[in-house]
């Protein structure tokens, strides 16, 4: 990667917070988003009717940084799709970017770096997003482990995103038009409504790597992605159909769904291992919870009851 220049240009960013009982990390995640070197910047921080004390954080903020900190405090809980989704209706950001208020920038240069690739492209006629590497980190802010770099893919994702064969962008820089030309959020989806995402503006423009690290991702059990495993499965199963429909034409229905259903149990065998439960069960959790999309037209509710019945009965005594 060249040397970063200056790249401050006249297109406003907008950094998208998401707000919801966060306050031991609130500051943190704040004070890496004003520590960004890119200019023009605007934070627009979505308070979901937090019960601790992220609203008086957020205030306090909003008055110390006024030119920078936009909080919006929700008169209801939205839940965290519609709260991003009321957030970006209400940026002014050509380019937009989305935080976790649980996690935080890895880098001062991280908008910067991001913003230079996508102007590096846009000299060439190509919109592009732009994506750096993920830090994983304790709940104190420790590093545990980094992403993967090996299995970083450049251009179009979309295919190697879908079926989780390569690295998947978090909290990128993309032109604010796509995120309304891709539909958005899917506001149904309580997890992995960013993941659905992804997918739709990976099949408007093509994704640049940075080469740097740019997100401390922080891993504890409060957060969304600690969801029971059922609720995840469901959720991902969701994001299969609302984008398997945009697959390459020569790619099988079939082996799609096959090498998705991979993944998933991927997912099951991982839960096993760090739950120290037997692995054996994974399988049938599959076929609990996958089974049923294709039960449906076979039997009829009550027979199905009786079977989701049975099979949790069978997960209970192993």
């Amino acid at each position: 990667m060249n040397e970063l220049r200056d790249v401050s240009s006249n297109y406003l960013v907008s950094i998208i917070v998401a707000s919801y009982n966060n306050e031991q990390y609130l500051r943190e995640c704040l004070e890496s988003c004003i520590a960004q070197t890119y200019r023009p910047l605007e934070v627009i921080v979505a308070d979901d009717c937090s019960t601790d004390n992220s609203r008086s954080i957020l205030t306090e903020y909003a008055q110390r940084y006024p030119e920078v900190i936009r909080p919006i405090f929700n008169s209801c809980n939205l839940g965290i799709a519609a709260n991003r989704h009321n957030a970006i209706t209400k940026c002014h950001g050509v380019y937009l970017c989305a935080l976790d208020s649980d996690d935080m920038f890895a880098s001062e240069k991280k908008i910067a770096r991001e913003m230079q690739v996508i102007l590096d492209h846009l000299i060439k006629g190509k919109d592009a997003a732009a994506f750096s590497n993920v830090l994983v980190a304790f709940n104190d802010g420790r590093i545990i482990s980094s992403k993967d770099r090996k299995n970083i893919l450049e251009g179009n994702i979309f295919e190697s995103v879908f079926f989780h064969e390569s690295f998947i962008p978090r909290d990128y820089l993309y032109k604010k038009d796509f995120y309304f030309q891709s539909g958005g959020y899917d506001l149904t989806l309580p997890t992995n409504e960013d993941y659905d995402l992804n997918l739709k503006v990976a099949k408007l423009c093509e994704f640049y790597y940075t080469g740097f690290d740019g997100i401390v991702y922080r891993r504890h059990f409060s957060g969304l992605s600690a969801w029971p495993l059922k609720k995840r499965i469901a959720n991902l199963w969701k994001v299969y159909r609302n984008n398997s429909g945009n697959l390459d034409v020569g790619i099988s229905p079939r082996i799609a769904k096959r090498k998705y259903k991979f993944y998933l149990k991927k997912i099951c065998n991982n839960y096993f291992k760090k739950t120290k439960k037997n692995n054996s069960a994974s399988l049938r959790i599959m076929i609990s919870y996958m089974g049923l999309i294709n039960a449906f037209r076979y039997v009829g509710f009550v027979k199905l009851f009786t079977y989701w019945r049975l099979k949790r009965t069978e997960l209970s005594r192993s």
